[in-house]
C-alpha cells in the first residue's frame, strides 16, 4: 500500500485544525483486496498475538516480544498494538506500519515505516488478503460501537472467536491517546504522565480494530469487546489508539471474507 508514502513524518497537535482530506488509495488498496478472489484465498482466521494487555499495561512487562519486520514480511498484514517499553502505538494497514511516538508534550509524531526496524511488547495481528464490505445504515455512537461491530460480523459469517475490521469514513466524538512510557487506561491519573490525550469533535479517516469474546485483559481493555487503532486525517495524519468513537452514517465497515469451515481462532 503507497497512499501513505508522502507522509513519511509528521507532527500533530490538539490545537490545531482539521480539515478534511481523502483516503481514495487506502480505499483503492482494499477495494482490490476485496474484489480479486480469483486469484487471492479467503481469510483463513488466524489471529496471532504477541503479550497480553493485562501483563504489560498492569504488570509493566513492557519488553520486545516481536520484530514488527517480522511481522510485515507476510502480505496483507494487519495489526495494532504497543511499542517495547510502552514507548508508542503501532497501526499496520496491509503490510505499512505506522508508528506514533510523543514527540514533545501536546505533540505526537506519526510516521509510515516501509521498512520497519522497531519492536512491540504488544502486538494483535491478522492476514487478511480478501474483504466483505457493508455501507452503515444509521449513526452509531461509542456505547452501540461493539455491538454493531458484532452484528456486520455475523452478516459477513463471523460469530465468534478473535476477528480483525476496518471502519473507513466519518468519525464524532473521538478520544484517542498515545502512550509515552506508561498505560492510560488505569483509574488512578499519574501527575507526572507524559502521554498524549485528545478529544476531537470530528474527523475523517480509518479504523482497524480486533473484536474478541476473549476475557478483558487479553486482547481488550476492561469494558470493551474492541481494540481500535485510528489514522485520521487533517493537515497531517494522526495516529493513536482509540478510547472512545462515534460513526457516521455511510462509513464502510470492512470484515474478512472467510474460507468456508473457517473460524476466527
Amino acid at each position: 500500500m503507497h497512499w501513505n508514502r508522502q507522509y513519511a513524518t509528521n507532527e500533530t497537535s490538539p490545537s490545531k485544525p482539521r480539515a478534511k482530506l481523502g483516503l481514495g488509495l487506502l480505499a483503492a488498496a482494499l477495494l482490490s483486496a476485496g474484489t480479486m478472489g480469483c486469484s487471492h484465498p479467503a481469510w483463513d482466521g488466524r489471529v496471532q498475538q504477541w503479550g497480553q494487555l493485562r501483563e504489560v499495561m498492569r504488570d509493566g512487562r513492557t519488553e520486545a516480544r516481536v520484530r514488527l519486520a517480522d511481522v510485515t514480511a507476510t502480505p496483507h498484514c494487519y495489526a495494532i498494538g504497543a511499542l517495547e517499553g510502552l514507548g508508542g502505538e503501532v497501526l499496520i494497514l496491509d503490510g505499512a506500519a505506522w508508528i506514533a511516538q510523543v514527540a514533545s508534550p501536546g505533540h505526537v509524531r506519526a510516521q509510515v515505516k516501509p521498512a520497519p526496524t522497531e519492536q512491540a511488547a504488544f502486538l494483535v495481528a491478522s492476514w487478511v488478503p480478501e474483504w466483505v464490505e457493508f455501507r452503515l445504515e444509521r449513526d452509531i455512537g461509542g456505547d452501540d460501537f461493539d455491538v454493531v461491530v458484532r452484528d456486520y460480523a455475523r452478516r459477513a459469517g463471523l460469530d465468534e472467536g478473535t476477528f480483525p475490521f476496518v471502519i473507513e469514513g466519518d468519525f464524532v466524538a473521538v478520544r484517542v491517546h498515545v502512550v509515552n512510557g506508561r498505560c492510560l487506561m488505569t483509574a488512578t491519573p499519574d501527575p507526572d504522565d507524559r502521554s498524549f490525550r485528545n478529544e476531537i469533535p470530528r474527523a475523517s479517516g480509518v479504523l482497524l480494530g480486533f473484536y474478541s469474546d476473549e476475557p478483558p485483559g487479553c486482547i481488550t481493555h476492561h469494558g470493551t469487546s474492541t481494540h481500535v487503532h485510528a489514522l485520521l486525517h487533517a493537515d497531517e495524519p494522526l495516529m493513536a489508539h482509540v478510547e472512545t468513537v462515534g460513526v457516521q452514517q455511510g462509513a464502510v465497515i470492512r470484515l474478512p471474507r472467510v474460507r468456508l469451515g473457517a473460524r476466527p481462532s
